[in-house]
Parts: C-alpha cells; structure tokens; sequence
C-alpha cells in the first residue's frame, strides 16, 4: 500500500521512503506563513509534511468530520496547542459549555483562540492535516480565516481542496504558497528511483499514472510489469495494482486488512480488541504486503486503499464483518474516541454502541 504517510515507499525486498528533496526545497525556500498542499488523495501530501518537518518544531492537528463543528473545532486547535503552550483554553472550554449555536460565534471564538495562542513561539508550524473535512462548514471555514488574519502563526495546511478563503492576491503577493497537484506529481526521475528494482518501462507506466505517487508507488510493490492493455486513467491503474496485492497475499492477511479498513483510525486499542496477542504480527504483516503506512509511532491506511478494501467486504461472512465493527467501535467508545465509534455503529448501525456514545460522550 501507499499512503499519504508513506506515499514514497517502494520495493517488496527493501520499503524505503523516497525522499523528494525538489519539493523539500520549495518549502524550505518560501517566506510564507501559510503554506498549502493541495490535491487529491494519493499526491503524497502527508509524507511531504514529515519528511520537511523531521527536523522541524511542530504540531499535529488531525482533522475528523466532527471538525466540521466549530466548537470541535476550536477545542481541538487549543488542545493541539497545548503541546506547545501549556494549560491553554481554560476560558475556552467554559464558553462552550454555554454556547448554544457555535457555528454563528465563528469569529468570537476564533477570537478568544487567537488570545489563547498570542505567545506561540515563531519556529513552531501548526499542521492542519485533511483540511477538506472543515470545508463542509462555511461556519468552520470562517473560523479558520478570522484565525489566520488574527494571529501570527506559522501553518501548514494538507487539504483535497484548496481552503474558500484563500485568494488568488494572496498566492500571487506570496502571502500563501500552495504547492499543488501538478507540482506534487512525480517526475520520471523521481518515479524511477521509486520504481529502480520493480519495472523496465518507466517512462509509460509514468506517463499512464500521470506523476501520481498513490500509482507508482503501489506499483512498485508489484513484481512485474504493467500489461500492455491497461487503461490509462490513474484510478483504474490503482484498482488494478491493488488488485495484484491483494491476490498475491493468503485468506488470512486479506481478511485482517479488510478488518482493518473498517477502522478509521489504528490505534492500540482497536489492534489489540481484534487481534490479541497477535496485534504486532498482524500489523508488521500488513505493512510488508502493502496494506498499511508507518507513521512515527503506529500505522495508518491511506484512503484509496480503505476505499479498495471496503469493496471486498462483501466478500466475507456478513455476520464476521458485523462482529468486526461491533469491536472496533467498542473499543473506540472505552478509549472515548467517540467520533471514530459513533461514525462505525452509525454505518453498521450498531444501536446499543450509538447510545452508549449518545449517553456518554
């Protein structure tokens, strides 16, 4: 698998991330404050962000659907921010136990985050990863804007989508960088260091998979070559390699990683509700067939592949699946994830887990 953690990798025998240092380059070569990765799922977006904040200060806000809520929204910031400046938001989380409709005090409580965050040191970059998912609310939208224009801080926006208030000045005055999906397409050069011990014909596999790193890297994975009557649109070719993959792995390893795509997020408490003391086999299995992406201190599953994944649900025992998302999304509720447990009760329409999470979050 490749993901946006781990979009670079390559190769069955020897997964390495490979690094791009001409897009490193451009980053560490802007004087913006806000800077943008733009485009689709599978352009690499988050391995990007790692590999140029490795040596960096930084933290991390990841965004939920639930972000789209600007009460969420506003408390996740501040409690991202609390990494950095300590005991933050007091006077925040007051306020929105007495809020009736957050959505119209969009500006005021951008307001009283961006007092919360004055002393935020100038060498620490915020990270707002999947951005899109604040996008569904203008209310959020907004609250991210009055934020930005009151506040100094330096951030880096991953998005599928390009953030409403962003203007086309302030791209070309410089104010904000966006690197998007043209820039953030592999280059042959790049797809054939990703593609070194894998294939002859790099430059049509290239060429077919438009630079997109989601394609390539999967067919790096793939011990032969792209056959010579393969569609040549970028979604086909990903169905195609992940096809391969999949075939090429045993019942078991294809089961675990469907189990896996029903998780929105992989965390200890979920691997271990569903695999017990065979959690860390299961997860390093995963990883070696392709199916997961590292990240720094767990794993993840980028998005084309989950959606890959998800199609073959169907193939399996309906009532293991059931039973799978009934302990996933338990497991969820005990560790107070509630957005994760709510969101997989609510497509499997686990009741009982639904009104746990009603009662109790």
């Amino acid at each position: 698998m490749v993901g946006e953690g781990t979009a670079l990798e390559a190769s069955r025998t020897g997964r390495r991330i490979i690094e791009r240092p001409r897009l490193t380059r451009l980053l560490t070569e802007s004087e913006s404050r806000v800077m943008l990765l733009v485009a689709p799922a599978g352009y690499g977006k988050t391995t990007l962000a790692r590999e140029w904040l490795h040596e960096r200060q930084n933290v991390w806000y990841q965004a939920t659907p639930a972000s789209s809520d600007v009460a969420a929204l506003a408390l996740g910031l501040v409690c991202t921010g609390s990494e950095v400046i300590p005991d933050v938001g007091e006077q925040l989380r007051g306020r929105l136990k007495t809020l009736t409709d957050s959505a119209f005090e969009a500006e005021s409580l951008a307001a009283d985050v961006a007092h919360d965050l004055r002393g935020w040191p100038n060498g620490v970059r915020l990270v707002i990863d999947d951005y899109q998912l604040l996008a569904e609310s203008p209310a959020a939208e907004l609250f991210v804007k009055k934020l930005v224009e009151m506040t100094l801080l330096p951030l880096l926006i991953i998005s599928r989508a390009r953030p409403s208030w962003v203007t086309a000045k302030s791209l070309l005055y410089g104010d904000i960088i966006e690197l998007g999906r043209n820039v953030l397409a592999m280059t042959h050069s790049e797809a054939a260091e990703a593609l070194a011990n894998s294939h002859e014909e790099i430059p049509g596999l290239v060429t077919l998979a438009e630079g997109w790193p989601a394609v390539i890297g999967l067919a790096a994975l793939v011990p032969y070559a792209l056959p010579q009557s393969a569609s040549d649109i970028p979604e086909t070719l990903h169905q195609y390699f992940a096809e391969e993959l999949f075939d090429a792995v045993s019942d078991d390893a294809r089961w675990h990683a469907v189990q896996l795509s029903i998780a929105p997020l992989i965390d200890e408490t979920v691997t271990r509700a569903l695999f017990g003391e065979h959690r860390s086999d299961v997860l390093e299995q995963s990883y070696r067939h392709g199916f997961l992406a590292r990240t720094v201190d767990s794993f993840e599953m980028h998005p084309l592949v989950r959606q890959f994944l998800r199609k073959k649900l169907n193939e399996f025992d309906p009532k293991q699946a059931r039973s799978t998302a009934e302990a996933i999304a338990t497991a969820y509720a005990d560790g107070h994830s509630w957005d994760e447990s709510a969101s997989v009760a609510a497509e499997f329409q686990l009741i009982d887990i639904m009104l746990r999470v009603l009662t109790q979050a």
